[in-house]
C-alpha cells in the first residue's frame, strides 16, 4: 500500500503543469546529470564518473538534422566535515541544426555541496552552481537571398549579400545556472530523486546579426531566457529480481512547456546484481512515444532511446530522434598497508 501511494504521488507531480511545446532535449536526462542539473556534480559513490551522450533528431526526414553530443566528467573531491562534501566536474554540450547549420554549443564547470539530512546519510540535500560560456555560430555558406534570387542567381554563395565584416555570425557569453536536488532513501526497497534547475540565469544576448537597426527592444528578443527544469525519478525494489524505476521531468522555457513521462523496469540478471537489464516506455506530451532500453554492468550503465513521433509532424515522415548515453563510475581505492605479525613461542 505505500508503494501504491509513493507512486501515485509521483506521478502526480509529474503530471502537473500544461503541455504545448517541445524543445531540443535528452530522452535519457539520467544520463546526461550535468546537462540536467549542476547539483548531480559529485552525487555518487565513486573515485570519478566520466560519461556522455548522443543525440540524432529527425534524421530520417532531413539532410541537416539536429545533432546533440554532449560529454562529462566530475568526481566528489573532499569531505566538508564528518558527512557533507564537495562534488566539482565539467561539461561540454553542442547542438547543430539545419543547412546553415545553426550550433550552439556550451562549455561549463560546475561545483556542488552535498549535505546529508541524517545521522545515517540516507537523505542527502545538494545545492549545485555551473558556469561557463555559451556560445551561438551561423554558417551562411549555404545560404540564398532575396537580392540573389530576384537577379536570377540561385548561388549559394553569401559573400556581398550578407553586407560587411560589421556583420558577425559567431557570439559567446558568460553563462550561469543552479539547481538543487533531494536523494532519499525512503525505506529498504524505495528510494526517491528529485531535483529542479535553472539555467541561463544572466540570459545572455546569443544573436549572431548584431544590426543597430533593431533597436534595443530588438535587441532583448535575442535575449537567452531562463530555463526551468523539474525531474525526478522513483526507485521501487518489487522483489529479488525486478526493480521498477519511473522517472518525469517537466520543462518550461519563455512560457513554452516540455512534459516527459516514463515507466522503466530492470530485471536484475545475475544474484550479486552487478548486471541489471533495462527496458522502459514513455511519453513526452504531445509529441512522441519513447522506446528505452539498456544495461547495467558493474560500474559502466548504457542505454539507448528511440522517439517515434506521434503529433502531427509524423504527416511529415519518419521523423523521430535516437539516443545513445554511456556512463563508467571509476572506483579507486588505495589497499591498506598490513604490517606482519609474528607470533613468539611461549616456553
Amino acid at each position: 500500500m505505500k508503494i501504491l501511494k509513493g507512486l501515485l504521488f509521483f506521478f502526480f507531480i509529474s503530471l502537473a503543469g500544461s503541455m504545448n511545446a517541445q524543445d531540443i532535449h535528452f530522452t535519457q536526462f539520467y544520463l546526461s546529470p550535468l546537462t540536467t542539473n549542476p547539483a548531480y556534480t559529485g552525487a555518487f559513490q565513486g573515485t570519478f564518473r566520466i560519461g556522455g551522450i548522443y543525440r540524432d533528431q529527425w534524421g530520417g526526414v532531413s539532410s541537416s538534422p539536429y545533432r546533440t553530443p554532449s560529454f562529462y566528467v566530475d568526481a566528489p573531491i573532499f569531505m566538508l566535515g564528518k558527512r557533507a562534501w564537495l562534488g566539482v566536474g565539467g561539461m561540454v554540450y553542442s547542438d547543430k541544426a539545419g543547412a546553415l547549420e545553426l550550433a550552439t554549443s556550451q562549455a561549463m564547470g560546475s561545483v556542488a555541496v552535498h549535505i546529508p539530512l541524517d545521522k545515517k546519510s540516507k537523505s542527502v540535500f545538494t545545492f549545485g552552481v555551473q558556469a561557463g560560456y555559451t556560445s551561438r555560430q551561423l554558417n551562411l555558406g549555404n545560404a540564398m537571398f532575396a537580392d540573389g534570387l530576384a537577379s536570377g542567381n540561385t548561388s549559394t554563395e553569401f559573400a556581398g549579400n550578407v553586407g560587411s565584416e560589421e556583420n558577425d555570425f559567431n557570439t559567446n557569453k558568460f553563462d550561469l545556472n543552479v539547481g538543487v536536488l533531494l536523494k532519499a532513501q525512503m525505506n529498504e526497497k524505495m528510494r526517491l530523486e528529485i531535483g529542479t534547475s535553472l539555467s541561463h540565469l544572466l540570459t545572455p544576448d546569443l544573436h549572431v546579426n548584431p544590426s543597430d537597426s533593431l533597436g534595443t527592444e530588438g535587441r532583448d528578443a535575442y535575449d537567452l531566457p531562463g530555463d526551468f527544469l523539474l525531474h525526478g525519478q522513483f526507485f521501487v525494489d518489487l522483489n529479488e529480481k525486478i526493480v521498477i524505476k519511473p522517472a518525469f521531468m517537466f520543462r518550461s522555457l519563455s512560457g513554452a512547456n516540455n512534459i516527459q513521462v516514463q515507466a522503466i523496469g530492470g530485471y536484475h540478471l545475475n544474484e550479486t546484481k552487478d548486471m541489471t537489464l533495462n527496458v522502459g516506455i514513455g511519453y513526452r506530451l504531445r509529441d512522441a512515444t519513447q522506446f528505452i532500453v539498456g544495461m547495467d554492468y558493474k560500474q559502466f550503465r548504457v542505454g539507448a532511446a528511440y522517439d517515434l513521433t506521434v503529433s502531427d509532424l509524423a504527416d511529415v515522415g519518419t521523423g523521430g530522434g535516437f539516443e545513445l548515453g554511456l556512463s563508467y563510475i571509476a572506483k579507486i581505492f588505495k589497499k591498506p598497508t598490513v604490517k606482519p605479525v609474528i607470533f613468539c613461542p611461549r616456553f
